[in-house]
Order: structure tokens, then C-alpha cells, then sequence
């Protein structure tokens, strides 16, 4: 076996770790591999003095944790590695001798329970107490980027674990990892990372190898952030940003879709959610009827263990039996449901029904006046509103769960902010195609600029961009397709080999991107929402009549500019 230590001017933390793998560790049947990234204290001169097998990997500067690690390994020689931060110290003897007998057929790699043994001097006030867990396997909950790894456990009683045992977990932190070298050759730490949210992507793609399993019988000390407190400041915070987009690229649709089906299961279901309860947000009156049935949900929701809100903040599942004051907070969130019993006026005027991914209404006639203010065919009926008996809180959570044969669908524009869409032409086209997926059992979401890199998009597991005037940077977890409705000219080189589908509004110009491209640019001409635009009597009055639907901008756009210099009378649905 080899054990692999990252390490940069650690030097009194390698002091305790080598002491504590001499004097507390009964398997002995190791080598120790340290990648030293440039120090400048007495780390190679402690290592040095290790009297076991060891190899020095040394580098001029400062690597990433996966980069290092991944040195680490190559230079392993043990068919076993065991990945451990310096600042690690074991407590029990028998530790390393746990976890390689856990990491048995069928597992890809088995962590450790981490304890804090002491309050970390830059928490005010300490995060967490003395000789609490850190860790006892990861969990995912939403994030502003989409989801974000939570530690199992933290801040539990160590002793409050009875009967020490296995558990299979979504991920393990690689503070203290045990994997097979071959797996970490073939699958090893993704480079693009810089501390921060490689190892939670590591396990998920070990996780195709075999189960990932927390041993609870290894228990260990975790100086957390051993080196890394000294190096804290704004470029280091804009890197853990940058960590955390690039993960959710790649992980967050899957993940969100994870999470949204264990929502709707009993606790003892849950698994990529970890410990980490569900929170509801119910969206009513302050007093009247919807109050009372605000309330009636409330009571339900946490007898099921839900945290219960009426604050519009970040949540799994927000509930409005009124209109949201902000429908660009209720579409961000993951499961938004608008229970529509009356009011339906107000809910499509304030935009909240675009918004929500589910539309619920108590009977047929509900629907009908759903259909004849919004649409059509998109809103469900929910008989058990009428009831409000005590399941209709499990009953909504049943109706949002995402179906196995649906897709969550975003409909990308370049729109800045939720503001400014609304006078945004593209807008309305991409509402229109919203609606129209969801009528064939799909969920759809809107995406303007500000939604591009957060939970909002990170939630889908296809998006459409409308190509107007900007450039939307595509993630790698999702089906991508372009459709360049608009600017062609702005079109930059390279921009549709991000795409899995490109697909134009011109004729003339698909034919042409398919040359330059060598690969097929689908003629995708754009179409008007049927529910919108209504063909109704006919009268002659306005056979000569002209509208412009659209902003006219300044300096004007062409088809106004040429109306105007012809005399023509026209009438503008837009603005000037």
C-alpha cells in the first residue's frame, strides 16, 4: 500500500501525522509518498528522517490538490493508495487495517468519520464545538451554482454513533481516501480543479467502478485546513467559485434531478441527499382562506421532517397559493408549484405562471379559466385541493416529482436580467416554445443572461439558446442546441462546435454554416404561439392596415425606418 501526502510548508503537520502512523497504526504494511509543492520550511528534512519506505515527488511550486495527488499516484508503488491530507491524525490503531478490509469487491473506495479536535481560530463564532464530527460521508444540497457537497454528520457526538458499521455514501472526502491505484490511474483527479470540489467529483465518476463506502470503525482527527488558512484571500475565493461552476457543469443536472425525485420519498430513502433535510417555502396571504391552507400544508410538511418557511429564499420546494411578488425568485426554484384555485387573472398578468415549473387546479373549471387567460393544456387538475385532507402535502410532492420519460428543458435568451425581458422579443418566442414543451409532458424553464452559470440552469438537462446577441457558454452535463434566430454576423468562431445541435432560421444561412462547419446546420424557421396570436372574425376595415409587433429601437429598425419613409400608417405593438 502506498499513502499519498500533498504538502506545502506543512511542516508540524506531517510532524503529528508521521508520529501518529509510527506509534498509531498497527497496519504497518505501507510506504509513504509525499508530493511536496515547493516548501520552503523543514518539511524535506522531517521526511527525510521517516525511517519507513518512502518517495519524495517534489515540485518548484505550489500544484493543486489534484495535480499533486495524481503525481502522488503514478509515483505510488502499492496496489492499494490511500489519498490523506497531511493535517490527518489517526485515533484508533486499527484505522488502516478498517479500511482495507472495507474496501472489498464491489467498492471503489472507502473513506473515514473526520472529528474536529478543536475550534478553527478564523470561525467567529466557532462554526462547530470541540471533538465534533466533520465528516461522515458527503451529501448534496442546492446551491447559488446549483448543488454543493455537505458533509454527513457534522457536528454530531463521535460517541452518539452506536454500533460502528458500513454505509454506502455518495461521496467521501479525499482528505482521507482509499482506493485502488489502477482505478486512480484510469479515473484520475480532474486538473481543472484548484482545492475545491475535485474529490466530490472524483467519487461520482469512481462510483461507475463500485460503491463508495464510509467506514465508521476508522476514526480520525482533521485539523481541517491544515496549510491553507495562511493563503486565504480574494483570488483564492474566486478560485473555489470557479470550482464550483465548473463542477456544476457537469454534475449539477444530474444531481438536481436526483435530489428532486428523493423529495418525494420517505427519509429513509434519501441518499445523494444525505442528511440534509428539504425545505419548503408556502407562498400566501398574510391572512383569509390561503392563509388557513398555507397553514394545513405547514403542519403536514413537518411532520414528514421538511423545514417550513414563508420567506421567499432558497428552498427545494416553493408552494404560492398567490402570486409570488417576485416570479424570478419562484422560477428559480427547483420544484415551484402555483396552486391556482382562484386569482388567475393575477397569476398570468404577474408572470408567476411562466415562472412555475407545475400548475395545479381543483377541477375542470379551473383549468378552463387558466386556459382562456394563459393557455392551453398545460395546467393539471389536483381534485385533492378541494379536500385539503391530511395526505395533500405528500400528494403535491408526488404530482412535482420528475417523470422517468420527461425532460427538464431551458429555453435560453440573451436577455440581461428578468427586468428587461419583458420587453425582450425573443422573450415571448422562448415562453412559447416553454408552453409547448410542457403540453407534451416536459418541464421547461426560462434562462435570460443572468441565468446562465447558476441553480436556475444548472437544473436543466437540455437548453435551447436562442442566439441573438451574445455568446451563452454551454455546460458539459447538458444536451446543448443553438438556434440562431437573430445576428448572424455576431455568430463567433468556434461557438457551435459547443453545441450537440445547431439549428438556423435562415434557409440561406444553415446551408451555408453546414459548408463552413462540415456538419449538418438543421433550417428551423420561427413560428407563432397559436394561444397567443388567435385568429378571430374577419373585417374588412383592416385589410389595408398595417402592425409592427416588435420594438422599433433608435435608430430604428429597418422595417419601421422603410414604413416610415413610404408614408405608410402602421401601428406599433412595441416601443419606440
Amino acid at each position: 500500500m502506498s499513502i499519498v501526502v500533498a504538502n506545502r510548508d506543512g511542516e508540524a503537520h506531517l510532524r503529528r501525522l508521521f508520529d501518529a502512523l509510527a506509534r498509531r497504526t498497527r497496519y504497518q504494511a505501507f510506504e509513504v509518498v509525499l508530493v511536496d509543492n515547493g516548501s520552503s520550511d523543514g518539511s524535506r528534512g522531517l521526511f527525510d528522517e521517516w525511517s519507513g519506505r518512502k518517495k519524495l515527488v517534489s515540485n518548484l511550486q505550489n500544484q493543486s490538490f489534484s495535480t499533486a495527488n495524481n503525481q502522488g499516484v503514478r509515483a505510488a508503488s502499492g496496489e492499494l493508495v490511500l489519498l490523506a491530507n497531511n493535517d490527518i491524525e489517526p485515533i484508533h490503531p486499527d484505522w488502516l487495517g478498517f479500511m482495507v478490509e472495507s474496501l472489498a469487491t464491489g467498492v471503489a473506495a472507502v473513506g473515514a468519520m473526520l472529528v474536529y479536535p478543536r475550534r478553527r481560530k478564523t470561525d467567529k463564532p466557532p462554526a462547530h464545538q470541540d471533538l465534533t464530527i466533520q465528516h461522515l460521508g458527503t451529501g448534496f444540497q442546492y446551491s447559488k451554482w446549483g448543488v454543493r457537497a455537505v458533509n454527513n454528520g457534522s457536528g454530531q457526538d463521535p460517541l452518539s454513533i452506536v454500533g460502528p458499521d458500513l454505509r454506502e455514501v455518495p461521496a467521501v472526502t479525499a482528505a482521507c481516501l482509499l482506493a485502488r491505484r489502477t482505478d486512480l490511474l484510469a479515473i484520475p483527479f480532474d486538473e481543472t480543479y484548484w482545492y475545491g470540489s475535485e474529490d466530490w467529483d472524483l467519487c461520482l465518476r469512481l462510483s461507475n467502478r463500485g460503491r463508495i463506502i464510509l467506514d465508521e470503525r476508522a476514526v480520525l482527527f482533521h485539523h481541517e485546513f491544515g496549510t491553507q488558512d495562511r493563503y486565504m484571500n480574494e483570488a483564492w475565493l474566486a478560485e473555489r467559485t470557479k470550482n464550483h461552476q465548473w463542477f456544476n457543469d457537469l454534475w449539477g443536472p444530474p444531481l438536481m434531478r436526483k435530489l428532486r425525485i428523493e423529495a418525494a420519498k420517505p427519509r429513509s430513502e434519501w441518499f445523494f441527499r444525505g442528511d440534509n433535510a428539504p425545505s419548503v417555502c408556502l407562498i400566501s396571504e398574510p391572512d383569509g382562506w390561503t392563509h388557513d391552507f398555507a397553514s394545513r400544508l405547514r403542519d403536514q410538511a413537518e411532520i414528514l421532517g421538511w423545514s417550513v418557511s414563508d420567506e421567499q429564499r432558497s428552498c427545494d420546494v416553493a408552494i404560492a397559493v398567490t402570486p409570488p411578488e417576485n416570479p424570478h425568485w419562484f422560477g428559480s426554484i427547483d420544484m415551484s408549484v402555483a396552486l391556482v384555485v382562484d386569482q388567475e387573472y393575477e397569476w398570468a398578468r404577474s408572470g408567476n405562471l411562466d415562472a412555475a415549473k407545475t400548475i395545479l387546479v381543483p377541477n375542470r373549471v379551473g383549468q378552463a379559466r387558466v386556459e382562456a387567460v394563459w393557455g392551453s393544456g398545460i395546467a393539471k387538475t389536483e381534485e385533492s385541493l378541494n379536500t385539503l385532507d391530511s395526505t395533500l402535502f405528500s400528494d403535491l410532492l408526488e404530482v412535482v416529482a420528475p417523470r422517468p420519460n420527461s425532460m427538464r428543458i431551458g429555453v435560453s435568451t440573451c436577455a440581461p436580467n428578468w427586468n428587461r425581458a419583458r420587453f425582450w422579443g425573443d422573450t415571448h418566442l422562448a415562453r412559447g416554445l416553454m408552453r409547448s414543451f410542457r403540453k407534451l409532458g416536459h418541464e421547461a424553464s426560462e434562462l435570460n443572461a443572468s441565468d446562465w452559470q447558476g441553480r436556475r440552469a444548472a437544473s436543466c438537462d437540455v437548453v435551447i439558446h436562442l442566439r441573438g446577441l451574445t455568446r451563452r457558454p454551454a455546460a458539459r452535463g447538458q444536451w446543448n442546441l443553438l438556434w440562431i434566430i437573430s445576428h448572424p454576423d455576431k455568430l463567433e468562431p468556434g461557438e457551435c462546435d459547443d453545441y450537440d445541435l445547431v439549428a438556423s432560421a435562415s434557409r440561406q444561412h444553415a446551408e451555408q454554416l453546414s459548408v463552413e462547419l462540415d456538419r449538418p446546420v438543421h433550417y428551423l424557421a420561427q413560428a407563432t404561439d397559436a394561444d397567443t396570436f388567435k385568429t378571430g372574425f374577419h373585417d374588412a376595415t383592416y385589410e389595408d392596415a398595417v402592425l409592427y409587433v416588435g420594438n422599433a429601437r433608435r435608430p430604428h429598425r429597418l422595417a419601421p425606418r422603410w414604413l416610415m419613409r413610404n408614408n405608410r400608417a402602421f401601428q406599433l405593438y412595441g416601443r419606440l
